[in-house]
């Protein structure tokens, strides 16, 4: 049974990766709502 030395730092990439998406998906609703509200002014 061998150790994988990059699994931590994998798991801690993919942990940073689904904040970075948490933060993403807020910006880019308010992005399209500002842009229709923009569109029907």
């Amino acid at each position: 049974m061998g150790m994988n030395p990059f699994k931590p730092l994998v798991q801690h990439f993919s942990d940073f990766y689904g904040k970075i998406l948490s933060t993403k998906d807020p910006l880019k609703i308010s992005y399209l709502k500002l842009r229709l509200s923009k569109a029907n002014a």
